[in-house]
């Protein structure tokens, strides 16, 4: 995400020059002054059918526990 002028901007914003409008051509003509931000994404599943998750593919996926505030962190500052 991009942060300028108050405003928050979505990447695509910046790539895509026909879907991104004149917000889109804002960002671009100031990209220098816009500041990145990048947040740390997590993916959940939760199962509504309890014995699919015997057959969930573990190579790509792990079982992991939901994660706690206290050890989530933001790309700034820790959160909690």
């Amino acid at each position: 995400f991009y942060e300028l002028d108050g405003e928050w901007y979505h990447e695509i914003c910046r790539n895509a020059i026909k879907r991104g409008g004149q917000r889109g051509e804002h960002l671009r003509a100031n990209i220098d002054r816009a500041s990145v931000h990048k947040f740390r994404q997590f993916r959940y599943i939760r199962f509504l059918n309890k014995r699919a998750r015997k057959r969930l593919n573990t190579k790509l996926f792990k079982v992991q526990p939901y994660p706690k505030p206290q050890t989530v962190k933001t790309g700034l500052k820790e959160i909690g």
